[in-house]
């Protein structure tokens, strides 16, 4: 059987499920922000370790009879508030020792989970910001674009003195808010002149703007590569982020070079990855500049506007995994 972590409404996730469904593959979809901490069971012998996890709706999964998983998003609800954020006293202490428990034990159960699955749930729960992104990348011989952080707004533009423009990103890429309705917070780069800062902010990314010919995504699944090319026309004035001018775009199958390709995979190595969404810029050199990778990134647009037939090839990934475990 495989295990599909998702969230409601992922259109990505639908499409795998229907090709795991028309090659006769057993699954099980799980999302994950309808569960909580409570279905986790663990057994840990000299021998080995068992995992099984219990639905709301009583459904028991044991971790032996899953053949492999597949991550796309979502994690377990830490909610377990029963007093208010301001309480004091022996109940405060007990909520906060009770929620360090809870992480212990979910952040277990994603590792454990995460030894056979398409994508990794512990980064789900420690999110890889630009900042460790950027470094691993410039140890693996990528190029990064020159980059600032500072609460000293005067220092940033000593930094980025002889630049006409700078371009200020989250160091985090979304932020999301668990209510009734879903909330998130979707934060884009965006184009600021040195000139204009002066005084003092909350210490904030600031990143060289790039002279580019193209954007390219790159959707990854363990060592082949899905790229698709974007140019963005100069005259527009939100062309730094290219999900603001999605109508505007052109698209186009994009081939990266074999060097390009093996760094990447270096990359994902070191970070323990074998799945990704990975964004490019291709400068007026022809060089490759890494801007980030999204363990879980859309890759639905990717496959229709090249035609990769990508979650096709996700659920023929999932269909081997699952024989090999039948064997």
């Amino acid at each position: 059987m495989i295990v599909v972590f998702s969230y409601s409404g992922d259109a990505g996730t639908m499409q795998v499920l229907k090709w795991l469904d028309y090659f006769s593959i057993p699954y099980l979809r799980v999302n994950l922000e309808e569960e909580d901490y409570y279905g986790i069971s663990l057994k840990i012998t000299n021998k080995k370790t068992q995992l099984t996890f219990t639905q709301k709706n009583g459904n028991v999964i044991d971790w032996e009879k899953v053949a492999y998983s597949f991550y796309r998003g979502g994690v377990i609800s830490l909610n377990n508030s029963t007093h208010s954020s301001d309480q004091k006293g022996n109940d405060y202490i007990f909520e906060k020792y009770t929620l360090m428990e809870c992480r212990s034990l979910t952040s277990f159960f994603y590792e454990e989970v995460s030894k056979k699955c398409l994508g990794n749930l512990i980064i789900s729960n420690n999110p890889l910001n630009k900042l460790s992104q950027l470094s691993e990348a410039k140890k693996c011989g990528m190029n990064i674009p020159e980059t600032f952080i500072s609460a000293d707004m005067e220092w940033v533009k000593l930094q980025g003195k002889n630049k006409k423009e700078l371009i200020t990103k989250a160091i985090q890429e979304t932020i999301f808010e668990e209510n009734n309705e879903g909330s998130f917070l979707e934060l884009k780069s965006n184009l600021v002149e040195p000139e204009s800062l002066e005084g003092e902010y909350f210490p904030s990314l600031f990143q060289e703007s790039v002279d580019k010919k193209l954007e390219v995504r790159t959707f990854v699944l363990e060592d082949q590569f899905y790229s698709l090319g974007m140019y963005v026309p100069n005259t527009l004035k939100q062309s730094v982020d290219f999900r603001s001018n999605v109508d505007n775009l052109r698209f186009f199958k994009h081939e990266l070079p074999e060097k390009l390709k093996a760094k990447i995979i270096n990359f994902m190595n070191r970070l323990n990855l074998n799945t990704g969404s990975f964004d490019f810029l291709v400068d007026r050199n022809d060089r490759y500049i890494f801007l980030e990778v999204n363990p879980t990134g859309q890759y639905d647009w990717v496959s229709t506007c090249g035609l990769y037939d990508i979650e096709k090839q996700i659920a023929l990934f999932l269909k081997k995994k699952h024989n090999e475990y039948s064997q």
